[in-house]
C-alpha cells in the first residue's frame, strides 16, 4: 500500500504544478513600460510646446536662447506677446562684421501653425524705426557668397511697414528714410519682393538728393542669382561746385 500512496502524492503534486497560471512574457511587460513612457514623453512636449508658443515667459525664453547662442550677434530687449500670436520687441540688434543694425518698436503677427507644412507665415510687421550703421573700419577679406541662400521652410510676409530710418557711415547719417511699406514671399526657390513705396533723401550740406520708389523684384536662391527688378522712381538732385 504504501508504494501506491507515494505514487498517488506524486501525481497530485505534478497535477498541482500544471494548474499554477503561467508567467507573463517579459517582453510584454517591456512593451507596456515603453508606451506609458512615450505617451508621458508626448505629454510633456505638447506642454512645453504649448507654453513656449503661447505664453510670454515662452517668447522670452526663446529669445534668451538665441542671444546665447548667436554669441553677441543678435540682441533683443522687451520682448511681449507670444511666438504663436502677438509679438513685441521693443529693440532688436544684430552685430555684423561690417554693419550694425539696430531695430525698434517692432509689432509682429506670426501664424506659426503653418510650420508644420515646413512654412513661416508673418500676416503683418510693424517696424517703428530702423537704423543701419556700416562699420568705417571695414573688414579687408573679400565676401564670399554661398552657393544657396535659400531658407530652410518657405516664408510668407503678406506686409511689412517701416516708419522711418536711417542709413549712416559711421556716426554719420548718409541717407534717411521715410514710411515705406513692401511684402516678401519665398517659395523655396526665389524670393519675390514688391515694394509699394519707399521715399529717402540725403543729409549730405553739399550733394542733396529726395526720392520715391516702388517696384518688383525676383531674386534666385542659387548662383549666380539671377535678379529681375522692375522700379519706378520720382528723384530731384542738387549737386553743389
Amino acid at each position: 500500500m504504501k508504494p501506491e500512496k507515494r505514487a498517488f502524492t506524486f501525481r497530485l503534486a505534478m497535477a498541482s504544478d500544471n494548474n499554477q497560471p503561467a508567467p507573463k512574457p517579459v517582453r510584454t511587460r517591456r512593451w507596456r513600460t515603453a508606451g506609458l513612457l512615450a505617451v508621458a514623453a508626448s505629454a510633456v512636449l505638447f506642454a512645453g510646446s504649448a507654453w513656449l508658443l503661447n505664453s510670454k515667459s515662452g517668447a522670452q525664453f526663446a529669445f534668451s536662447v538665441v542671444n546665447k547662442l548667436s554669441a553677441g550677434t543678435m540682441e533683443s530687449k522687451g520682448v511681449t506677446g507670444k511666438l504663436s500670436g502677438a509679438l513685441n520687441i521693443k529693440q532688436l540688434k544684430i552685430n555684423l562684421k561690417n554693419q550694425h543694425i539696430v531695430v525698434d518698436d517692432i509689432a509682429a503677427d506670426l501664424q506659426l501653425s503653418a510650420l508644420f507644412k515646413r512654412s513661416l507665415h508673418v500676416t503683418s510687421l510693424q517696424i517703428g524705426k530702423l537704423g543701419i550703421v556700416s562699420k568705417i573700419d571695414q573688414t579687408k577679406e573679400p565676401a564670399k557668397l554661398p552657393d544657396s541662400i535659400a531658407l530652410p521652410i518657405k516664408l510668407k510676409i503678406d506686409k511689412v511697414h517701416v516708419n522711418a530710418g536711417t542709413i549712416a557711415w559711421g556716426p554719420v547719417d548718409v541717407v534717411t528714410l521715410g514710411a515705406f511699406a513692401f511684402n516678401l514671399d519665398f517659395d523655396g526657390a526665389q524670393y519675390v519682393l514688391n515694394l509699394d513705396q519707399l521715399s529717402a533723401r540725403s543729409t549730405s550740406s553739399t550733394n542733396a538728393f529726395s526720392s520715391k520708389f516702388k517696384g518688383q523684384a525676383t531674386l534666385s536662391t542659387v548662383t549666380p542669382y539671377a535678379l529681375q527688378a522692375t522700379v519706378a522712381s520720382d528723384s530731384e538732385a542738387v549737386f553743389d561746385d
